[in-house]
């Protein structure tokens, strides 16, 4: 018998950012906290930082399907205006830079396109990546790059 050595898959994780409503109530925003728990959990994923910025690990490695699906589960959610994802990234890298990277594929749950891409994801006629390239792929936002370069000169 033949036996194969595989490498070792590395854990991998993405950064994720949304933006509640401006008139997101306190129950809203418990709602948004609690929903976004429960689905992660129900998938096994779990998120580590703050409740707007965070990062979804697994112990497997992650996959675009991943991505695609947390976007639209934070979309799902009453309370957000905007969800980002970044990209995957290997585990030893650095979480911390990654949570404040500026590459992200953005939606905001009524925009047409995130809205027909969608009707395609679910239906399986686009895989995740397919998914997310649709939606825009990730875009480099110079706003934020100048809006982290002053917040890490105060």
């Amino acid at each position: 018998m033949n036996v194969l050595s595989f490498p070792n898959k590395q854990p991998t994780h993405f950064a994720v950012s949304v933006r509640l409503r401006r008139d997101a109530s306190p129950g809203d925003e418990v709602s948004f906290q609690r929903g976004t728990e429960d689905w992660l959990s129900c998938h096994e994923l779990r998120a580590e930082g703050s409740q707007t910025r965070f990062v979804v690990v697994a112990d497997r490695e992650l996959t675009p399907v991943d991505q695609a699906n947390v976007l639209l589960c934070l979309l799902d959610l009453h309370a957000v205006r905007q969800a980002r994802v970044g990209p995957i990234v290997r585990e030893g890298d650095d979480l911390k830079a990654n949570l404040s990277g500026s590459y992200w594929i953005e939606a905001d749950p009524h925009d047409v396109t995130v809205l027909a891409a969608r009707v395609l994801y679910e239906a399986g006629r686009l895989d995740g990546d397919e998914f997310l390239a649709a939606i825009g792929g990730f875009v480099l936002r110079v706003s934020d790059v100048a809006t982290e370069d002053l917040e890490g000169q105060s």
